[in-house]
């Protein structure tokens, strides 16, 4: 009760929120957001998909695996977690064309993600604005991803990436085959990801639109000394 404003990086999450019994108005819709000067973008598709997360059950990634041995498209996992063990067992049991990165991050993980087709975020738990969406489109990467939670707010389908129906092997399969036979498409998406980010994740945007909600519960105006830290 104490709280003024609730902000919310997802319609998904302000929906929950409100739905919850928490007032609309105590809520604000305010999305996550990237430096995008810190990200280059490269629109030509590479030859593998990527995965970037955390290896547990509720990230869908055992669901991916099943799907892409279907569709028989190199994949590359970075990322550690609890299923760690079992996802190696699987790939050597199954002869799976899955390459483990373990963690990564600055240039290993900016070259994952550059070199890549594009990414795969095939969650089964809701996703609020994932983080591994926004990075893949300011890479110029498109993404298919699971339609539950926030995904859809990010992947509209055919713009920026493709959606499949959440924990679906052959929905996955015969999407994820349909994107990598396309070239030309891959790379259209991935200039489309990237105004994306332009447009709508900038974070200096973000930070504009941030200091007027601060503004707003504080019952002022915006300052422009405010907006001379942007």
């Amino acid at each position: 009760d104490g709280v003024s404003r609730f902000l919310c990086p997802s319609r998904f999450m302000q929906r929950s929120l409100i739905d919850s019994g928490i007032a609309e108005e105590r809520t604000a819709y305010h999305p996550n957001a990237l430096p995008l000067n810190a990200y280059n973008p490269r629109f030509e598709p590479g030859e593998y998909l990527l995965y970037v997360g955390r290896l547990s059950a509720e990230k869908g990634i055992l669901t991916l695996l099943g799907a892409l041995e279907q569709a028989n498209i190199p994949l590359r996992i970075a990322g550690t977690g609890p299923l760690e063990a079992e996802i190696r067992s699987l790939i050597d049991e199954r002869k799976l064309s899955v390459q483990m990165e373990g963690y990564c991050a600055g240039e290993r993980l900016a070259e994952l993600y550059r070199d890549s087709a594009f990414t795969v975020v095939p969650s089964e738990w809701y996703e609020n604005a994932s983080m591994s969406i926004l990075e893949s489109f300011a890479y110029g990467k498109p993404v298919l991803a699971s339609d539950i939670g926030g995904n859809p707010e990010l992947v509209v389908d055919g713009e920026a990436g493709r959606l499949f129906p959440s924990g679906n092997v052959e929905g996955l399969a015969e999407m994820a085959r349909e994107m990598w036979e396309n070239r030309d498409e891959l790379s259209n998406m991935g200039r489309r990801a990237r105004r994306l980010m332009e447009r709508r994740f900038n974070q200096g945007q973000r930070l504009s639109d941030l200091l007027s909600i601060y503004s707003d519960v504080c019952g002022r105006a915006p300052h422009k000394e405010d907006l001379g830290v942007l």
